[in-house]
């Protein structure tokens, strides 16, 4: 995606400014935000990197961030023990969630010093707000008002499921947090992945999911339940606060099970949500209640932190390639598809996906792809403009069963296609080398065809017309005209 030259600096999450066209992306290395404004036609119109003063504390190594529903506040997490960005010492563990202010962002106190006053009153960068419960914190999302859900990754609490309620806010680089209500969880626990984003995405049916990176899997939170029970103990209370206490009989449920290393959660409408995986990059569509709709192995490679749904666009944020990529994603209202393998997002709406990205030239995307893709100038990838793909998602049995010249299955890729423009139409290396009739060029990063000599099994030779299996010789030769 392009950022008009702005550096990606580990990115951890990606989320649109409510009321807005702006993308913002948390950028963990520079204890920064990443403010992407788009165009009508979803084209970046300006990127800009905005750093506060003091980010090295109410920032550091941000993990994640929410808004509240107008856009005019947000809340972060700091996946940090609060060492100052000095990397020679552990940290003392003062690292919680910050609030801040979007339309002052790093546009106040920042000329004051790196902890400035005046007239007795601090003058601390341009937050609005922090507490000191969650060391490591690795995921947050708004709940009302200026409550906020978090999750303690430091390990020092079994409960480490939290809620934040900044109350009233201290005003631009205050330092008092006296006010504050914290609560604790009782009955649930997550488990941090060093450097991986445990996000939480809230539903309009009430519930919160959540990823549970550590433990491979999702939990959903019914938002409201629960009843305070007994305070943390006084000793363990980094600072003063109006309340810090534990929530007891709040119900979690566990609705998806044995997805590797989770990150990314994404609402898709009011009825879905999407789960991607930081371990491998792949992403999968559920129901409310964790039944699986729909998986995308080819979607990202390992790194997959945050994904957002915007425009009929999906956005993914890598921190391990530092990039941030843009497919499209098609909820067609009007679209009634013919097979079975579409997803169904409501009583009037379909997600409709076609593998528009095996054309891998424009005429090729025009002339194979039809009415479902489009090329993207920007990208040089064949994209989805909305038609459905007949082949997605057929299971491997049934796909084999069809006529090849409707469907086929591709054994790289695990997934059932139309029949590809070219037998080595791979676009990623991992899947060229996987195709035992295709060898990858290190210097075009192209996949061709293999030598048909070269290859050693019969079902390889068998996928390129230019090749031939002799079975007396056992041995794979070029094909006689």
């Amino acid at each position: 995606m392009d950022t008009k030259g702005v550096g990606i600096a580990t990115p951890r999450d990606i989320r649109l400014r409510p009321g807005s066209d702006e993308l913002w992306v948390a950028l963990e290395e520079n204890d920064s935000m990443l403010i992407i404004s788009l165009d009508s036609d979803n084209s970046v119109a300006e990127a800009e990197e905005l750093h506060d003063i003091l980010g090295y504390h109410y920032m550091d190594q941000v993990s994640s961030l929410a808004f509240s529903d107008d856009g005019a506040w947000f809340g972060t997490c700091q996946e940090s023990n609060n060492n100052y960005n000095d990397m020679s010492w552990d940290g003392n563990g003062f690292m919680g969630p910050s609030l801040w202010k979007t339309v002052d962002y790093t546009k106040v106190n920042q000329n004051n010093g790196m902890w400035g006053s005046e007239d007795g009153v601090s003058k601390y960068g341009s937050h609005y707000d922090m507490n000191h419960e969650a060391p490591y914190c690795v995921g947050i999302e708004w709940w009302e008002n200026n409550r906020y859900f978090a999750i303690d990754g430091s390990g020092d609490f079994d409960s480490n499921f939290m809620m934040f309620d900044f109350m009233e806010d201290h005003g631009a680089g205050g330092n008092d947090h006296s006010d504050a209500v914290v609560w604790r969880y009782e009955g649930e626990s997550f488990t941090r992945v060093d450097r991986v984003s445990s996000h939480m995405r809230i539903a309009t049916n009430g519930w919160l999911y959540i990823a549970d990176t550590g433990a491979n899997r999702v939990v959903r939170f019914q938002v409201g339940s629960g009843s305070t029970g007994s305070n943390v103990p006084y000793d363990q209370w980094p600072e003063n606060l109006g309340a810090y206490k534990y929530v007891r009989q709040a119900v979690f449920e566990t609705v998806v099970s044995d997805f590797t290393e989770p990150s990314a959660i994404a609402m898709v409408g009011d009825s879905h949500f999407i789960v991607g995986s930081h371990n491998s990059g792949l992403i999968a569509l559920y129901d409310l209640d964790g039944n699986l709709v729909e998986m995308w192995s080819d979607f990202d490679s390992q790194g997959l932190q945050s994904v957002l749904i915007h425009n009929d666009i999906i956005y993914a944020v890598n921190s391990v390639e530092n990039t941030i990529t843009a497919r499209s994603f098609t909820c067609d209202v009007d679209t009634e598809p013919e097979t079975p393998t579409d997803v169904d997002h409501g009583e009037d709406s379909v997600a409709d996906f076609h593998p528009c990205w095996q054309y891998t030239t424009e005429k090729k995307c025009g002339n194979k792809g039809g009415d479902a893709c489009a090329w993207n100038v920007e990208t040089e990838i064949c994209d989805i403009v909305g038609a459905v793909g007949m082949c997605y998602n057929v299971p491997k049995v049934e796909c084999k069963a069809m006529d090849d010249a409707t469907c086929v299955y591709d054994k790289p890729t695990k997934h059932c296609f139309p029949p590809p423009a070219t037998p080595c139409w791979y676009p990623k290396k991992k899947y060229c080398k996987k195709a035992g009739y295709c060898l990858w060029d290190e210097d075009t990063e192209v996949c061709n065809e293999q030598d048909c000599t070269l290859m050693t099994k019969k079902g390889d030779c068998g996928q390129l017309d230019a090749c031939k299996w002799n079975n007396n010789k056992k041995i794979c030769k070029v094909a006689s005209n």
